[in-house]
């Protein structure tokens, strides 16, 4: 995988897995929670909870992975300086 030899933080070599993998997980897990863990998809879940969960129970350390949502964006966070952000979700 030509992303890892250039990244060395390991949470953004599974954004950067996911990325491959998207068509594969789109089609497989639409709307799963999913964990990418070495550049490889290790488990499907109902809820970002469970995904969590499972991801202490397997070791795996929660800020070397990437756990998200298959098909659906992820909320948009713009600042405005005073107050809030304004959220912009996506798919849901």
């Amino acid at each position: 995988m030509a992303y890892t030899e250039t990244l060395t933080d390991p949470y953004w070599e599974q954004v950067m897995a996911y990325k491959d993998l998207r068509e594969e997980l789109e089609s497989a897990y639409p709307k799963r929670w999913v964990i990418i863990h070495d550049c490889k998809c290790v488990g499907d879940y109902g809820s970002f909870n469970e995904a969590v969960a499972a991801a202490d129970e397997m070791g795996i350390n929660i800020l070397d992975c990437y756990i998200r949502q298959v098909g659906v964006e992820p909320a948009l966070f713009i600042p405005t300086g005073v107050g809030p952000p304004i959220i912009i979700g996506y798919g849901r």
